[in-house]
């Protein structure tokens, strides 16, 4: 049998952080992993359109865990209300144990959450990336539009489709096999893992050609290295500040980052 590692593990909920403006946060495995969460910084932003509680205007939620060998990130951004995002993150915490053991089962374990309690409308994004260290090898899911990407000296590249699916826990039909992207991916040289919600690569609403893009994240890394704090903070600021002189800070911000 091999030996067992001490996971560590962290999640941040939206509905815990909902001032504009403000930034919550924290670092994993001595500094390997760095999450950062906000509701953005746009009280008035066009993205409030599509939220189900002004009461509750961060929908977004993330997970970060580490056991020495592998990592998990994931962040979802829930539509019309903050459960589905928040349910899905927390049946993906209890998890990890078991992805960490086999990172191949992700799909069918995904798909056998039980669905429980009555749909409430809302539904999410999810994107959760397992990555080993060891081999520099990994496997992702993703529905709905949030980005893995692997950022190094040559460059920035997105790692992940994208489509335009949305789950539930609450609605087990929308987790069926064959209904997220699942892909796989290689990280073997140093640098940076970044999963985020569209809050960065939209954070003009709705307006990625404005918006932090591939390019702005190759510039960043180039200033910080491939060093997850410091990589993560001035991303989500360029974010909330936006770029270019383009509006920011429009939507909420998932973001989890990893060092390979």
């Amino acid at each position: 049998m091999g030996e067992e590692r001490p996971i560590e593990s962290r999640h941040l909920l939206g509905a815990d952080h909902g001032v504009y403006g403000q930034v919550a946060g924290f670092e994993l495995a001595e500094g390997r992993i760095a999450a950062r969460l906000s509701a953005g910084a746009d009280p008035l932003s066009p993205s409030l359109g599509s939220k189900g509680d002004p009461a509750v205007p961060n929908e977004d939620a993330l997970l970060a865990a580490d056991d020495g060998r592998h990592c998990l990130l994931a962040v979802a951004d829930a539509h019309c209300g903050h459960l589905a995002s928040h349910e899905l993150i927390g049946a993906l915490a209890a998890d990890v144990p078991a992805l960490f053991e086999q990172p191949s089962s992700l799909e069918t374990r995904v798909a056998g959450w039980p669905a429980h309690a009555a749909p409430d409308g809302s539904f999410s994004t999810l994107l959760i990336a397992v990555y080993d260290r060891e081999s520099g090898q990994g496997i992702g899911l993703s529905y709905g539009d949030s980005s893995l990407v692997r950022i190094t000296p040559a460059g920035a590249v997105r790692l992940n489709p994208r489509n335009g699916h949305y789950v539930s826990l609450r609605v087990g039909s929308t987790r069926l096999p064959g209904s997220a992207q699942v892909f796989r991916f290689e990280a073997a040289d140093p640098g940076l893992l970044a999963a985020f919600t569209d809050g960065i690569d939209e954070c003009h609403y709705r307006r990625p050609q404005t918006s932090v893009g591939l390019s702005a994240l190759a510039d960043l890394f180039r200033r910080t290295g491939p060093h997850p704090a410091p990589f993560a903070d001035a991303l989500v600021w360029l974010a909330l500040e936006g770029i270019g002189g383009n509006p920011g800070g429009q939507d909420n911000i998932a973001l989890v980052v990893s060092r390979t």
